[in-house]
């Protein structure tokens, strides 16, 4: 099945009258606050020029050939990658479907994969049908070599439209009708009026989706009205679509944005985005047209996020981070091609050859961020320079004297490139990535001191919350194999939170939490530190081998007793 795209230029007959609808038009994109195309194109020029940035890179095609193409199965990479291909960079992803089909056929090998059902496991589910919007969008833009896309297609799109939809509940629906009407195939399993009969009957009394449970999840029915735009002709679906509507626009928060069924009172980036994205869809006007009364526009709350350096933070108040800045990017291709005219971000049956390479890429030829391990070891070169200088110059330039400075240089040089030199704002953007919402587990995670918040030893540049809460309860999608160390580690560096530990926090060994928020093990007796809890339970394992499950709920308290006086501490 293609999708159809409507035309919706008014064709009015005579000058006047076009003149009279160029004034409408433009009295109410000013009564609406709306924006232009370029200012929607600045904000996906900054999402790149920070990723150049972070990754100290001189372009978006070196990004995208060296980043990029190093972690193609990357969710976020994806994201990135088809927001970048609809809002029309010039960019060839030649090295990149090479690395994704590698990067697929070594996942497969390596788990023994050989029916369609274990290949589709192997690869997941929905992450599947994920690769083959990537690889189709890289193919409507004309991305990269033909063969190339074409390998990757052929090897895995029977598997991923004939044995993916419907096995990982609402997500692998969702994923697997844009996947089938974004390359206009036909599943051997799945006829599309059966697709949406299920997703029909998972819609919520209050008119939204969601995972699981009664109330409807605003990520969720955003990605359903994305799936189902494509068919608002049909009666039954448009009912859907308006129930669905009248559920986002009630979720709305007064600035504009959005947030989740766990944490309505706070909005997130990703909520947002996927809401602009719905928009999008049903061709809607993003601006004011779905905001209640006296709210923001949906545009108005997505820039909220927006962050000083370029890209977007997940929540208000958090740093930039990968997820947040991915969907950003969607949103605002989905944005910028309606602009345009052009059809929706994730329709690529309807890119037309006016949709590749309209953008130049932001930074071209631009020095990237800076990786100070080169400043300090040219630094290094030149004090070896000069300790050789002065030694000519003293007539004891020896060979015994030599070689002592190249040996003292060469030593300085390794330990220097033994550890990564990063600046703050590079430190808070690193870490483990959150799996994208829908595609991993959710769990939660809390940080409290209650035990020490009335003692009066507080040790001086410790800022100390009144209600011992560092963190209050959080949600957090992680993917599978996740411990709670790389949890916490993820949440600091979100919230900006300090933390010190010890160990190896890459293997699956020895991890010890010594200090969060500057509190540390042994500032209030021999037996005070951190411990963490798992559903109420201290595990008998270490924090950096404990790995985590759906639903779990994590809590990190700081005890001066071992654990004995925070054993009732906030946990049923």
């Amino acid at each position: 099945m293609h999708v159809r795209t409507r035309d919706k230029k008014n064709r009015f007959p005579g000058i006047i009258a076009c003149v009279a609808a160029l004034l409408l038009f433009w009295q109410g994109s000013t009564l609406s606050g709306a924006v232009d195309s370029s200012e929607i194109k600045t904000a996906m020029d900054r999402i790149l020029l920070w990723q150049c940035e972070q990754y100290q890179v001189s372009d978006a095609q070196q990004l995208v050939d060296e980043i990029y193409a190093a972690d193609p199965l990357s969710g976020n990479v994806q994201s990135l990658i088809l927001g970048i291909c609809g809002a029309g960079y010039e960019i060839n992803y030649t090295r990149y479907i090479k690395a994704l089909q590698r990067a697929m056929q070594e996942k497969v090998e390596s788990q023994g994969a050989e029916t369609p059902d274990e290949i589709a496991d192997a690869l997941g589910v929905t992450s599947l049908q994920k690769i083959m919007l990537t690889v189709d969008a890289i193919e409507a833009v004309g991305g990269a070599a033909a063969e190339e896309t074409a390998a990757v297609r052929n090897a895995y799109i029977d598997v991923a439209k004939d044995h993916t939809i419907g096995r990982m509940g609402i997500m692998s629906y969702l994923y697997g009708l844009l996947m089938l009407d974004g390359g206009g195939y036909d599943s051997g399993t799945w006829e599309r009026e059966e697709i949406l009969l299920e997703l029909s009957q998972m819609q919520l009394q209050d008119g939204g989706f969601a995972l699981r449970g009664n109330t409807g999840d605003v990520d969720i029915t955003a990605m359903a009205v994305q799936a189902m735009a494509a068919y608002e002709d049909n009666r039954q679906v448009a009912d859907m679509l308006q129930r669905a509507v009248a559920f986002l626009r009630s979720a709305q928060r007064e600035d504009g944005d959005y947030g989740t069924v766990a944490d309505a009172q706070n909005g997130c980036v990703e909520s947002t985005a996927q809401v602009v994205m719905a928009f999008c869809a049903l061709g809607k006007d993003y601006y004011k047209e779905n905001s209640p009364s006296g709210y923001a526009s949906v545009w108005t709350g997505l820039q909220l996020y927006e962050a000083e350096e370029g890209g977007y933070v997940h929540a208000l108040g958090g740093k930039v981070n990968e997820m947040g800045s991915s969907q950003a990017m969607c949103a605002l291709a989905a944005m910028y091609r309606a602009a345009r005219g052009a059809g929706f971000l994730l329709r690529f049956q309807a890119y037309e050859e006016t949709d590749r390479h309209v953008l130049a890429l932001p930074g071209h030829g631009a020095a990237g961020g800076v990786d100070y391990r080169w400043i300090v070891t040219g630094l290094i070169g030149i004090a070896a320079f000069a300790a050789w200088m002065i030694c000519v110059r003293k007539r004891k330039a020896g060979l015994p004297r030599i070689c002592g400075i190249l040996l003292v240089a060469g030593i300085a040089v390794l330990v220097v490139w033994r550890f990564k030199i990063e600046t703050k704002e590079q430190y808070l953007s690193g870490g483990k990535e959150q799996a994208s919402p829908g595609e991993g587990l959710l769990v939660s995670l809390e940080i409290r001191c209650d035990s020490i918040v009335d003692r009066k030893e507080i040790k001086s540049g410790v800022n100390m919350p009144e209600d011992g809460c560092i963190l209050a309860e959080t949600n957090f999608w992680v993917t599978e194999g996740t411990s709670v160390f790389e949890l916490l580690d993820m949440a600091v560096r979100e919230y900006d939170i300090q933390m010190e530990y010890a160990g190896d926090a890459v293997a699956r060994g020895f991890v010890y939490v010594q200090g969060i928020a500057y509190l540390y093990e042994g500032d209030f007796s021999d037996l005070s530190g951190w411990m963490y809890r798992v559903n109420g339970r201290f595990p008998q394992m270490g924090c950096g081998e404990y790995l985590l499950q759906e639903g779990d709920q994590v809590i990190w308290v700081y005890t001066t007793n071992l654990g004995k006086d925070v054993e009732d501490d906030r946990v049923d």
